[in-house]
């Protein structure tokens, strides 16, 4: 029964899937930034971030702003599927779903039983923003897959030293793919110290293990450190200036709770299944084994938290679900009556998120429908042009060049970039149209040459309205030169 539980909600999620790829999530400028090199590798000859060549320097022959894995392994997709965003997209979500086999074997080893992990199960496949982040062309899934992976390792009965060595393996190959998993070396050491095994000789063994990637990794860069420097330190000082300049603690707390519907109703659940934790804990009848389990999932859940807390992005709350979901899982297995009744809310909240979200996107409103009328429009005003700049959501770069594999598209950065204002003006400048979402977050430069140049375009915006309130917003505005 288990098996076809889960089986069931796997070939659920698949269809879901297949039915929403191209409209959901919608379409953000990232995935394009992390297809192009994917694209290059196969179709060129390196990674190479194309569409923003005369922006950041290297690019157009060197991609070093992200380490390699995920671009590696989206390019077997593009090479063997289509050369597609329904193929990059594919190979994200396939990881995502792989990543429940190891969080399974993980909570099977620490001791819940059949009814816990369809729980468990149950949970991961129907939270809306485990499938959402795992549907976008983006490395978290396949990161999350190498360091549960590592974790199902150290706990497995591989014969000593080599379980070490492979755990590290595994989490040098998820830093090579997202810096984030280095947040899982603290975690790492806490399921050593459940498994008795926290030992200078096995830290040593993770260590050797773990820093063979990262030696690849380094050939790769020594050609071009000079880039290397440029492109990655400009994304670390972005990240810097946020952590420490922008962002109050207020905002990260909302940045955590942003990726989740209701989430008011979600914290609540988070404070509730906590509250039944540490009740569970506080029970003299627990056994020392039970109180470990819930020590080391409370702890690593705090470990996930406090550096979400430093972060700037809400795309790493998905690193939060599953140990969550781990949590309301062992309060289900060790709990009372009351406990399991609560242990079922999270999935309560589960089902009633995803029917409104269907409801919202198959009944009320056609989105893919939408999104067609939305693309189209920007077409329009570019299909006469060649250079466009893209600072759209959704965004148009998969229709625009499937309408004109001609059109020479640069996409926006995510972010401010701490480099000189004037640092890619020749390029930014040298566009025939321009396309923003949101004009306060148009670039300086370009608003300076807006403003001195209002007879150099045309501005049009476009304002596609669903019948009720949706969470895509498929509006834009278009400077299009004369």
């Amino acid at each position: 029964m288990f098996y076809f539980g889960v089986f069931f909600l796997l070939l659920l999620n698949l269809i879901l899937f297949s039915r929403i790829n191209s409209f959901f999530p919608p379409i953000w400028p990232d995935e394009v930034l992390f297809y192009s090199p994917a694209y290059n590798l196969i179709f060129g000859e390196s990674l190479a971030t194309t569409v923003l060549s005369g922006l950041i320097e290297g690019m157009d022959h060197s991609t070093l702003w992200m380490p390699p894995i995920y671009f590696l392994y989206s390019s077997l997709f593009i090479k063997f599927i289509s050369p597609s965003l329904v193929s990059v997209r594919l190979g994200s979500f396939l990881a995502g779903l792989l990543s429940i086999i190891p969080i399974l074997g993980i909570g099977k080893k620490i001791g819940l039983k059949n009814n816990s992990l369809f729980l468990l199960a149950a949970l991961l496949l129907t939270d809306l923003l485990y499938f959402k982040i795992s549907s976008t062309a983006r490395m978290e899934s396949l990161c999350l897959l190498f360091c549960f992976s590592g974790i199902y390792v150290l706990l497995s009965e591989i014969p000593y030293g080599k379980k070490y060595f492979f755990s590290g393996l595994l989490i040098g190959l998820g830093v090579i793919t997202h810096p984030f998993a280095v947040v899982y070396i603290p975690i790492y050491l806490i399921f050593l110290f459940y498994n008795n095994s926290l030992q200078i000789s096995n830290i040593f063994w993770m260590g050797v293990g773990g820093i063979l990637p990262l030696l690849g990794w380094s050939f790769y860069i020594f050609p071009n450190s000079d880039l290397f420097l440029l492109q990655f330190g400009a994304q670390l000082g972005r990240k810097k200036d946020l952590l420490f300049s922008v962002f109050t603690l207020i905002t990260k707390v909302k940045i955590i709770l942003s990726g989740f519907r209701y989430p008011i109703f979600k914290l609540l659940l988070l404070i509730l299944t906590t509250t039944g934790m540490i009740y569970i804990y506080n029970r003299t009848s627990n056994s020392r084994d039970e109180k470990k389990i819930i020590l080391i999932n409370g702890f690593s859940t705090i470990v996930i938290l406090f550096f979400l807390l430093l972060s700037s992005e809400s795309w790493y709350v998905f690193y939060l679900i599953p140990f969550f979901c781990i949590m309301v899982a062992i309060s289900y297995e060790f709990g009372n009556r009351f406990l399991k009744i609560i242990s079922c809310l999270p999935l309560l909240y589960n089902f009633i998120v995803l029917f409104i979200f269907l409801s919202n996107n198959f009944i009320y409103n056609n989105i893919a429908g939408l999104q067609e009328i939305y693309f189209n429009e920007i077409y329009k005003r570019c299909h006469d042009k060649k250079k466009i700049y893209l600072q759209a959501i959704p965004d148009p770069y998969f229709y625009l060049i499937e309408k004109n594999v001609n059109f020479e598209i640069r996409e926006f950065i995510p972010g401010e970039l701490p480099l000189p204002e004037d640092f890619s003006k020749n390029e930014l400048v040298s566009q025939d149209v321009y396309i923003f979402y949101n004009e306060d977050l148009i670039h300086p430069t370009l608003k300076k040459f807006f403003s001195e140049n209002p007879n150099f375009f045309e501005k049009s915006e476009i304002n596609i309205v669903a019948s009720s309130k949706i969470d895509i917003r498929f509006f834009a505005v278009v400077y299009r030169k004369k």
